[in-house]
């Protein structure tokens, strides 16, 4: 596959993930987000918080969850299985303050963006990935309800 096809495959499967997954929550236990993002009333700063920031964390959450821990746990010749197992957990777990739902989604998104890791070598793809799911979760730019299926 392309650069160009791996990014918008991964950007409309975990996309899918994220958008229906949370419609499912009620039914998991767990505790309540503990808390939120301040909100941004600029329009200017909340343009580049959409871009520049989420490009930043798309960029650090890619490095270190799927370039640098699957460096570590190669390194250590874990399994695949173990590798993709342990650094979802990883990403989930940095997820934990949203709420026991959202470490277990992004831990799921998290299983799929190191399976595509894994099987291009390439961080580019994940990162714009990435940064296309939050954008889209985020930003409001395309509703949500185009990727809903419950």
């Amino acid at each position: 596959m392309t650069f160009i096809a791996w990014t918008l495959g991964l950007t409309l499967v975990c996309t899918l993930i994220d958008q229906n997954a949370y419609t499912l929550k009620a039914d998991l236990p767990g505790y309540p987000p503990l808390g939120g993002m301040p909100a941004i009333t600029s329009p200017f700063w909340d343009w580049i918080d959409l871009t520049l920031g989420l490009a930043l964390v798309a960029l650090c959450e890619e490095l270190v969850f799927r370039g640098y821990l699957h460096a570590v746990f190669r390194q250590m010749a874990l399994s695949p299985g173990v590798i993709i197992v342990m650094s979802s957990t990883a990403f989930g777990l940095a997820h934990w303050c949203l709420g026991l739902p959202a470490v277990l989604i992004t831990g799921l998104i998290g299983a799929v963006l190191m399976i595509a890791y894994m099987r291009t070598g390439s961080l580019y793809a994940m990162m714009l990935a990435h940064f296309f799911v939050n954008f889209i979760d985020f930003s409001g730019v395309i509703p949500k309800s185009i990727f809903q299926f419950f």
